[in-house]
């Protein structure tokens, strides 16, 4: 960095201009924390104190030692709140990470991901709620690793001046938890708390995917009880098409064998044939 902004105003001249670059004062540059609740706290106490002159009692060495820090929001300077969780023992916790087979806390299994995703949740809870947008707009960058859909979705919200609806959390007694907010996406009318729960708790045991598959179970479940009904009444039918009479090989006992039944009756001609002489045998 230029140790004098008006030596470099000198050497443009008065016909030039000096721009100067991006200058970053970032939260991570000053302290640390090791857990998601101190991570959390030092970026809400980041966020409130940068209109007290923080830039001026921690001067970025990215600036000239004789230029004016501008207010916030205003170019070249940027502020950077980092919510980020540095652990102590990195070696330990990647160690046991990649050897243990299984491994929980607080109920949930422990990943790469875990203190990061605690993180997330408590800057969620007590940094983006609702009626904090004035503080939490303060820094010009949040940052957080493996950022949650529902964050990034609150900061735009803020920048795009959407109304202020607040957030709807749902958690599973195993710890993991669902977030998102009220603001609709498409109207100015805000969404009730109740149909977002509804939302999320079936996002939590599987969303349209556990839908797809209840509704497979379904199909399978009446399909099978269909055929089974159906072979059972054909069976019924078989047998009973077996016990009506004259449904067997045999000739039936009234009819001798070896051709048709002879109709016993009176000969309607038998005027005309005792006329002729003709005799019936």
């Amino acid at each position: 960095p230029p140790k004098s902004h008006k030596k470099l105003e000198k050497i443009v001249g008065v016909n030039g201009s000096v721009v100067a670059p991006i200058c970053l004062l970032s939260l991570e540059d000053r302290e640390r924390h090791s857990t998601p609740y101190d991570a959390v706290e030092a970026v809400k106490r980041y966020a409130s104190t940068l209109q007290l002159n923080y830039a001026n009692l921690h001067r970025p060495s990215c600036m000239a030692q004789d230029e004016e820090i501008p207010p916030v929001h205003s170019p070249p300077l940027l502020y950077v709140a980092d919510s980020v969780v540095s652990p102590l023992h990195v070696a330990e916790q990647a160690h046991l990470l990649r050897n243990a087979r299984a491994i929980f806390s607080r109920g949930e299994g422990l990943s790469h991901r875990s203190e990061a995703e605690r993180a997330n949740y408590l800057l969620f809870l007590r940094l983006l709620k609702e009626g904090y947008r004035s503080l939490f707009t303060q820094p010009n960058v949040i940052s957080v690793d493996f950022a949650s859909p529902a964050i990034v979705h609150r900061i735009v919200e803020s920048m795009q001046n959407k109304p202020e609806c607040g957030i709807a959390v749902h958690c599973k007694d195993t710890g993991s938890c669902w977030a998102a907010s009220l603001v609709p996406p498409d109207s100015d009318k805000c969404l009730t708390e109740g149909h977002v729960l509804d939302a999320l708790e079936a996002q939590a045991v599987g969303g349209r995917r556990y839908i797809f598959i209840l509704l497979l179970i379904t199909t399978a479940f009446l399909g099978l009880t269909f055929w089974t009904l159906a072979v059972l009444q054909a069976h019924r039918s078989f047998s009973a098409k077996k016990e009506l009479p004259g449904s067997g090989h045999g000739a039936p006992a009234d009819v001798p064998a070896g051709g048709p039944p002879q109709e016993q009756g009176v000969d309607e001609d038998w005027e005309y044939k005792e006329a002729c002489g003709i005799r019936s045998t």
